[in-house]
Order: structure tokens, then C-alpha cells, then sequence
């Protein structure tokens, strides 16, 4: 099954004031800066490249596509090396594979759907899955700089997090508060990369460029039904953990 990056969830991720958690202070003061950079964004478009590394394979496996995202609804369209549409809102997944004519949907349940049911997560969101630490710009970007850019470590202190996600790392541009880079590390060791290019913020988005329309005769599924009861969010947030674009 194809499956969602929770780091692209996380792309233009704005960072909401609250009260600190266990951070260091300055760091604090950096996401908070961060967050009144983003605070005017309203709408996004961006080509992305995701790359996915894993142990038993010499080159990663890389999809590329095109993002469009505004308040809790994101729509990603993979265009290699297979035609994927995906469409997160704040109730459901969809993701439609036109080359099987065949569509598959996820509800978003639980507490950790609070964390998937939107491109642009706030703080008092992040903060109850995530433990944040500052990382030099140069582990994810050796071109970057510091003065330009923040990147940190998000670790998992939610249990059900902790059984999908290993740790992510994600590359901010301070001026903008956009994610240059997220990368997802899971359990397993197996690493994904997302980067995006051609970012344009608060273009008019027409309701067709964030609607998923499928021709009729495509099968359509749910594959949690049946799985028992999900009000914990584990078993939708499963599916958003790993990138759409991938073989199945």
C-alpha cells in the first residue's frame, strides 16, 4: 500500500505561541520567531522530490510531484514513477492510484489525527508527540546556513508515535517559516527524505485544485474496516507515515 510521509504533513509548519515545553529557552525563542514568519501564509504550492532510503537497497526510491495546500486540506499529486492523487483533510484520506482505477480511504480518528489532519500543524499540536532539539543546519543542507535557516530534531513522546516514526528532522527557512527539507527515520532505520522547490505562497487556489474527483467504475475501498476499533489514531496514522509514490 502506497503511504503518506508524516513529514509532509509537517511542511509549512507554523508554529503557534504557547507555553514552552522541556526546550531549551533560546530555541524557543527561534520557533516563536519562526511562527511570526509563517503566520501570514494561507496558501501554498510547491513542486516536491522524495527519496526513500532503505537498507537493502543501494539508490533510494524517488517519487516526484506537486503539492497544493490551504488551511486543513492538502492535495499531492505524485507524477513519478507512478501517477498517484492523495487528498488529506481534517475527516479523511484519499488516495487514488488511476493506473489500477482504484481508490483507497482512511478515516482520521483519534488523537493523533489532530496531528494529519493538517498541512500546517500547530505547536500545541507538535508538542505532544515531539520532544525538539536544534540540529547545525549543515546535517540536512551543507549549502545552508544558520543565520538563514533552523533545523531541528523532532523525537516522539507519544507511545503510538514511537512504534512509526524513530525521529524527524526538518530544515526551516526563518524568513518564510517554510520546510526547505523534512527527512522521517523509522523503527526500522529506513529513511525518508522529502525536499521542495518552487514554493509560491498565498496564490488564489480555485476549489477544483483541492478536490479529488475519480471516474466512475474506480473500486473504491477501506482498508482499516474491519481492524477493530481506531479511536486511538494508531492504525490511520499508520498509513500517513510513509511516502505516496512508492511501488506497492
Amino acid at each position: 500500500m502506497k503511504k503518506l510521509l508524516t513529514t509532509a504533513i509537517l511542511f509549512t509548519a507554523a508554529l503557534s505561541p504557547a507555553q514552552p515545553p522541556a526546550t531549551a529557552p533560546a530555541l524557543w525563542q527561534q520557533m516563536l520567531a519562526v511562527d511570526a514568519s509563517a503566520d501570514h501564509i494561507a496558501s501554498v504550492r510547491a513542486n516536491f522530490r522524495q527519496e526513500k532510503f532503505t537498507p537493502l537497497m543501494k539508490k533510494p526510491l524517488v517519487s516526484t510531484g506537486t503539492i497544493a495546500a490551504a488551511g486543513a486540506t492538502s492535495f499531492w499529486i505524485t507524477d513519478q514513477p507512478e501517477p498517484t492523487k492523495m487528498l488529506v483533510t481534517d475527516r479523511e484520506i484519499r488516495l487514488y492510484y488511476p493506473n489500477q482505477s482504484a481508490e483507497e480511504i482512511y478515516p482520521i480518528v483519534g488523537k493523533l489525527g489532530s496531528l494529519a489532519s493538517s498541512p500546517l500543524p500547530r505547536l500545541s499540536v507538535l508538542r505532544e508527540f515531539f520532544s525538539f532539539t536544534q540540529l547545525p543546519v549543515g546535517d540536512l543542507d551543507p549549502s545552508g546556513d544558520d543565520a538563514h535557516e533552523l533545523a531541528l530534531r523532532l523525537e516522539p513522546i507519544d507511545e503510538q508515535m514511537k512504534q512509526h516514526v524513530a525521529e524527524v528532522r526538518v530544515l526551516l527557512e526563518r524568513s518564510s517559516g517554510l520546510v526547505k527539507l523534512a527527512e522521517t527515520i523509522d523503527p526500522d532505520g529506513e529513511k525518508t527524505r522529502l525536499t521542495f522547490t518552487n514554493v509560491q505562497i498565498n496564490l488564489p487556489l480555485k476549489s477544483d485544485d483541492l478536490k479529488l474527483d475519480v471516474p466512475a467504475g474506480t473500486s473504491i475501498s477501506h482498508p482499516l474496516e474491519g481492524l477493530g476499533d481506531a479511536s486511538d489514531g494508531a492504525a490511520p496514522i499508520r498509513a500517513t507515515t510513509t511516502p505516496a509514490g512508492d511501488a506497492r
